[in-house]
């Protein structure tokens, strides 16, 4: 699971950079630009190992997952402060393409950067989900519930898209749960999909009393077979009506959500079979280590990205050009993750702690 979140982290800025900083239409190399596009779309990969790592960690009481949600909205909530509103307010180099896309013009009005900064994204909809699972963990951990839930939640999403009472506060935390624009790209309905999948794969690893080797090949088992019976409706009803069950990807339909969440399955159980024949190879420790600050490599490089449209403009660069400054942010994210860990470690040690464990994001 670390290797399989390790990738993804791997590919971030190159996605991220080629969303932002591609110029779409490109002849030269056009295709390595849109499959790297197109392994950005798998989010729920993401979300279905959150999922399965919150089942299988060290329990917590619903309140600190409470609590755990809360921090993480705030980190969402306070990046899109430096992605937007530092670049804008306090640099001025926001380029007049990237505003122009939202079809705005600079100076922004109050209402249009309240837009920005309240832009929601995958730290909402993970916080947002933790309140839920919080609440749910109050009642019962049955792992079917978790699975029920997940299948609910697909069912009813397209249903309660754009839900709206008129009242603009109301309606934006209405827009957290069933958005149908672009002021949430991930909103809980259907994106939390992936994530009850996922833990409740982990609850059922839990429940299973037999030796840890049997527990661990059952896993990989059930998800396989989850994995495909996901991929068989998900994808007839994708193929019976492409339009609602698609969707635009950030707001797809039932079909949609369960074929993206089938099709990782079978992909981390031939993970799995492949990282065991070498799992001490130097190549897993790197992608484990990514995996272990996915949080705060998602933050730093979105922010990068975002500060560096001053010098690489908002959909200007050819392909070649792209990809090597995907490269660079890859580069430039673990040197300011790296000095990010030795300051948090140098403050502990401040207050008088000789040694502190590995931090995990």
């Amino acid at each position: 699971m670390d290797v399989a979140r390790g990738i993804a982290v791997f590919l971030l800025a190159w996605v991220h950079s080629v969303w932002i900083y591609w110029q779409p239409g490109q002849q030269t190399g056009e295709l390595a630009a849109l499959c790297i596009e197109f392994l950005g779309k798998n989010t729920a990969a993401f979300l279905l190992l959150m999922g399965l790592s919150l089942a299988l960690a060290r329990p917590k009481k619903p309140i600190q997952h409470l609590w755990r949600g809360l921090g993480l909205l705030a980190l969402g909530y306070g990046m899109n402060i430096l992605k937007f509103w530092v670049p804008i307010e306090v640099f001025g180099t926001m380029p007049a393409e990237f505003v122009a896309a939202y079809g705005w013009t600079l100076p922004l009005t109050s209402s249009e950067m309240a837009t920005l900064v309240l832009l929601g994204d995958i730290l909402q909809l993970v916080g947002l989900s933790l309140w839920v699972f919080a609440l749910i963990q109050w009642r019962t951990e049955r792992p079917w519930v978790y699975l029920l839930l997940a299948l609910v939640i697909a069912l009813v999403s397209s249903e309660l898209r754009g839900l709206s009472l008129g009242v603009p506060v109301m309606d934006y935390g209405l827009d957290l749960l069933f958005a149908e624009g672009y002021n949430v790209y991930f909103p809980l309905f259907p994106w939390a999909v992936p994530i009850f999948v996922g833990f409740y794969l982990g609850a059922k690893f839990r429940q299973n009393e037999t030796s840890s080797q049997d527990r661990e090949a059952a896993l990989y088992r059930q998800g396989l077979k989850l994995g495909a019976g996901l991929i068989f409706v998900g994808g007839g009803l994708c193929w019976y009506d492409a339009k609602y069950h698609m969707g635009d990807f950030f707001h797809t339909g039932p079909g949609g959500i369960l074929l993206l969440s089938g099709l990782n399955l079978p992909i981390l159980w031939a993970l799995n079979l492949w990282v065991k024949r070498h799992v001490n190879a130097w190549w897993v420790r790197g992608l484990s280590y990514l995996s272990c600050h996915v949080t705060a490599f998602y933050v730093i490089q979105w922010v990068l990205i975002y500060w560096f449209m001053a010098f690489f403009g908002y959909h200007q660069q050819n392909t070649v050009n792209t990809l090597m400054i995907g490269g660079f942010m890859f580069v430039l994210t673990l040197i300011v993750l790296r000095l990010w860990l030795m300051l948090k470690d140098f403050g502990v040690q401040r207050l008088g702690v000789s040694s502190i464990p590995a931090v995990k994001s």
